[in-house]
C-alpha cells in the first residue's frame, strides 16, 4: 500500500499537473512492484478530478451506470474503513466526509457550467452537491493478477504511461512544499 497527498497551488491547475502526477505513482508503483494487484483508492471533492480518475482506468467504481458486485463493494468498505473514511449514509457507502473543500469560486464555476460538463462530472456533482466536506470515495483498478480476491480477469486495467521527467523529479525526487 502507498499513500499520497497531492496538492496544487490553484494558478496551476488545469494544466494537466494532476494527471501527470497520477500518472508517474502508477508508473512507480508498478515498476517497483511488478506482478502485484493495483488498485487505487481516493476520495475526491473535485468534479474535474473524478472525470481525471474515471478516464485513468476501465474499471472505477462507483461510477454512474456501473453496479458493484458484492466482492467489490466488499473490498471498497474494508479500504474505505482502512482509511477512516465516514460515510454519511448507508444507501450511497461512497459518499463520505472529508475535511477538504472546492473554493466558491470553484463551485461558482461548476454550477454555471454543469450543462455543458461530461455526464461523469454531472454524476460527482449530482451526487455531493457540492456541499462542503464532501467526497466520493472511489476505487479505480490499475492491474490484476491470477487469483485476484475480486475474481476478475487479471489484465492491465490501465494504459501505463512512462512519466513526465519534470514532474517525476519535483514530485518524487526533490519534492518542494
Amino acid at each position: 500500500m502507498s499513500t499520497h497527498l497531492v496538492g496544487i497551488n490553484p494558478k496551476f491547475r488545469r494544466d494537466g499537473l494532476y494527471n501527470s502526477i497520477l500518472q508517474t505513482a502508477i508508473y512507480l508503483n508498478l515498476t517497483k512492484y511488478p506482478n502485484r494487484n493495483y488498485v487505487h483508492f481516493d476520495v475526491i471533492i473535485n468534479p474535474a478530478v473524478y472525470y481525471m480518475a474515471l478516464k485513468s482506468s476501465q474499471r472505477v467504481f462507483p461510477s454512474e451506470g456501473v453496479e458493484m458486485s458484492g466482492k467489490e463493494l466488499r473490498l471498497f468498505i474494508k479500504i474505505r474503513d482502512k482509511f477512516e473514511c465516514d460515510p454519511i449514509s448507508g444507501k450511497k457507502p461512497y459518499l463520505v466526509y472529508d475535511p477538504l473543500v472546492l473554493n466558491e469560486e470553484e463551485k461558482i464555476k461548476f454550477k454555471q457550467n454543469y450543462s455543458s460538463f461530461p455526464n461523469d462530472m454531472k454524476y460527482h456533482i449530482d451526487q455531493t452537491q457540492l456541499e462542503n466536506n464532501i467526497g466520493i470515495a472511489c476505487i479505480a483498478l490499475g492491474v490484476l493478477i491470477e487469483r485476484n480476491s475480486l475474481n476478475l480477469p487479471p489484465k492491465s486495467y490501465i494504459n501505463l504511461k512512462k512519466p513526465d521527467f519534470e514532474v517525476f523529479e519535483h514530485s518524487f525526487i526533490n519534492p518542494k512544499l
